[in-house]
């Protein structure tokens, strides 16, 4: 079952998408979720990851998906009833049609469930977005309690743990959660709410290292009407104000980082933008000190809205970002923060959309460049005049027309360079067809980038879904649906960066009768893992996936990409040859790299592409490299420049 709501009606979130809706009050069903091309990969693997008892009221949706340098894969989502994992079974703590947020634990190369927990209480508790850093496991969604905690919201493997809510209404809250991965168990670090007495969810969550970055939505104006309040954790109340964008109480894009102490966290800074509309923050990606949000404001060309970003606690912003057209509309934004440690400092947004509703949903990044997954809405003759590369009051100029001759949301694919306190729009990408196809998530490995999420087609093509499609050009590549219904196929493509343009390597969809739906996605060595739902039977290739009695059974699902050859590990002491990088010894957490030019840069980057470590290179072109404490045993890269290393950690 999908629930829509309004952005302003997140206080009873069901699904990662309860805020990706349209604005005004206006319900877009847009959520509706093929022969494929270029040697496109066979799904490897499929399979419900959940089933409890045959109970009507039993739903379960994953709704994210990361993994860790081990290949492991960490899943959350929302359910209701009673769900297994495994031999774990979690039972929801709140009545009909109340859901717990779960996160859990998967081991691909034995196929079994590690652990599983839930979280929440006898209303409305969801996980929307999972992080991974090290051992350490990072969940935001929300939670609906009060600090009276009427709702008795409890966390941890013994339902124990106590979390009140962030105000004395009985609302949703943002919350984060951190879980450390002991390999066969799970140990509850912390628990964080932020919010007031209206409704607040935390959407999209990334991590560094210790520092968590956490986006969503508040709901606020200028004078704290709503009281909200961050930095609560347990049963100790927040004291951080964060007023909102404006003198209008609506829902305001936000972003919080907060700094992981290990058995508790210490809130570093909050930040705001929006305006009298309904402005929300859905995704969000790190890449050194530089943070990326990603979502929509609700604004016009002429600021209509006064949408303003730059504020944050009681200060109020003064950045003015305008919308995309001269309607007022949703519009994709992208933001870039810089985190000063205690602060940040807002560089650049960018918008892109025209005079339908154009959202961001997934983000992603790796060094300058930034990748995001979303919708536009907009046909091949260019009927709403979407536009991309504007960037506060500067209007976009890159046309992006619409997959079809329909004006329907189409799956759209932007990156931007970050040129510090600039961006410069590299290339868009479009594929849909006459019905609506939206993207939901983003992963990255090297030049190859991912997307999940969905198409609404059938396997003699009805809704006629193109992909390949960038700027006026339309796309060429038919993409059929999974079944002879005209309803949501999960789809993944993959695209491969060129620089200043993109080209479709390929395309496969999963589904059946029902809406199946790919709402995260990750890489792992070879391996391209995507998460979502099906709401009936499925077949992913020549894997069944049979839905259990209720609304919606969360499925994982893998591909092998052939195309990814990972870095050849050399051996401790052995030489490297001409021009290439070298480490000894290797395997250790503590080496020296040589092979790189002086002075250089130096990275070392998790299986995700996330950094843990930099560094600079002498006049000798060494650098000693010594990991973080804490960081899980795997394969990480080290690189400098276009060269690049494998070092192994026992």
């Amino acid at each position: 079952m999908i629930h829509f709501f309004s952005p302003a009606a997140c206080a009873a979130p069901i699904g990662r998408l309860s805020c990706i809706v349209g604005p005004l009050g206006v319900l877009l069903a847009l959520l509706l979720p093929g022969a494929a091309q270029a040697q496109a990969p066979a799904w490897a693997a499929a399979v419900a990851v959940m089933g409890g008892s045959t109970a009507a009221d039993n739903s379960s949706s994953v709704l994210a998906t990361a993994v860790d340098s081990r290949g492991n894969v960490f899943v959350t989502g929302s359910f209701r009833g009673t769900v297994a994992f495994g031999s774990t079974v979690l039972t929801s703590a709140g009545s009909f049609g109340d859901f717990d947020l779960f996160v859990a634990k998967y081991v691909p190369s034995t196929a079994t469930w590690a652990w599983a927990q839930r979280g929440g209480g006898t209303l409305n508790d969801v996980g929307q977005s999972i992080a991974v850093s090290g051992s350490s496991v990072y969940v935001t969604g929300s939670i609906q309690n009060n600090t009276a905690d009427d709702s008795q919201v409890r966390f941890g493997s013994a339902s124990t743990a106590r979390q009140n809510g962030a105000s004395t209404t009985l609302t949703a809250d943002l919350v984060v959660a951190k879980y450390t991965d002991n390999g066969a168990s799970a140990t509850l670090g912390w628990t964080q709410v932020g919010g007031g007495t209206s409704g607040d969810v935390g959407i999209g969550i990334a991590a560094s290292g210790a520092s968590v970055y956490v986006t969503g939505t508040i709901t606020n104006n200028t004078a704290d009407a709503s009281q909200v309040r961050f930095g609560g954790g347990g049963t100790a109340p927040g004291t951080s104000p964060q007023n909102g964008a404006s003198a209008t109480t609506t829902a305001d894009l936000v972003v919080a980082k907060y700094t992981d102490n290990g058995s508790s966290a210490t809130l570093g800074w909050t930040q705001v933008g929006g305006g009298t509309g309904n402005d929300v923050g859905i995704g969000i990606a790190v890449s050194g000190a530089s943070v990326y949000a990603t979502g929509y404001i609700n604004n016009n060309s002429a600021n209509g809205n006064g949408v303003i970003f730059g504020g944050g606690g009681t200060a109020p912003g003064t950045v003015p970002v305008n919308g995309a057209s001269a309607t007022t509309t949703a519009d994709l934004v992208v933001a870039k923060y810089t985190d000063n440690g205690s602060s940040a400092t807002l560089g650049w947004t960018q918008v892109g959309g025209g005079t339908g509703n154009d959202v961001g949903i997934g983000i992603a990044a790796s060094g300058a460049s930034v990748y995001a997954t979303g919708y536009t809405n907009n046909n091949s003759a260019d009927a709403s005049q979407v536009r991309f590369g504007g960037g506060g009051t500067t209007p976009g100029t890159l046309l992006q027309n619409g997959a079809s001759s329909n004006n329907t949301a189409d799956l759209v694919v932007a990156k931007y360079t970050d040129n510090g306190s600039s961006a410069t729009l590299g290339w868009t990408q479009v594929g849909g067809g006459t019905g609506n196809d939206l993207g939901r998530s983003i992963a990255l490995s090297g030049a190859s980038v991912y997307v999940t999420g969905s198409i609404t087609n059938t396997t003699t093509d009805a809704s006629q879904v193109r992909f390949g499609g960038g700027g006026t050009a339309p796309g060429t590549v038919q993409v059929n649906g999974a079944s002879t219904a005209s309803s949501d196929d999960l789809v993944v493509a993959k695209y491969t960066d060129n620089g200043a343009s993109a080209t479709l390597g390929w395309t496969q969809v999963g589904g059946g009768t029902g809406n199946d739906l790919g709402l995260g996605i990750a890489v792992s060595g070879q391996n391209v893992l995507t998460a979502g739902y099906v709401t009936s039977s499925a077949s992913f290739g020549s894997f069944a996936v049979a839905a259990a009695a209720g609304l919606n059974t969360a499925v994982l699902a893998r591909l092998v990409d052939n195309t990814l050859t990972p870095l050849p590990v050399r051996a401790a002491g052995s030489p490297a040859p001409a021009g290439l990088l070298a480490l000894a010894p290797n395997p250790s957490r503590a080496t020296t790299l040589s092979g790189a030019e002086a002075g250089a840069p130096v990275a070392v980057f998790d299986a995700l592409g996330r950094p843990v470590l930099t560094a600079t290179a002498d006049a000798a072109g060494t650098a000693r490299l010594v990991l973080p404490t804490g960081l899980a045993p795997g394969v990480y890269v080290v690189r400098s420049g276009a060269r690049a290393v494998r070092l192994a950690v026992e």
